[in-house]
């Protein structure tokens, strides 16, 4: 068994200088109607690394990108 665990080593990796905000929210497109494999898989990545190094997160669904952008508009 390793001696180094893997939190620490992703602790290290990223070298927060900062606490993990209490806020955290990820957002997601509609998992049914709206998002696609690729984006679907990506969302899936993020929080299977937000799990494993053990920060708290809420999941939100929206339907459009003006949704889920802070200023409420589409940068693309």
């Amino acid at each position: 068994m390793p001696s180094v665990l893997l939190t620490d080593s992703i602790s290290v990796e990223l070298g927060a200088q900062e606490p993990w905000p209490n806020d955290v929210k990820l957002f997601q497109q509609f998992e049914v109607e709206q998002i696609l494999l690729p984006d679907n898989a990506n969302c899936l990545a993020v929080q299977a690394f937000l799990k494993m190094c053990q920060l708290n997160y809420a999941l939100e669904m929206r339907g459009n990108a003006e949704h889920m952008s802070p200023s409420g508009k589409c940068l693309l």
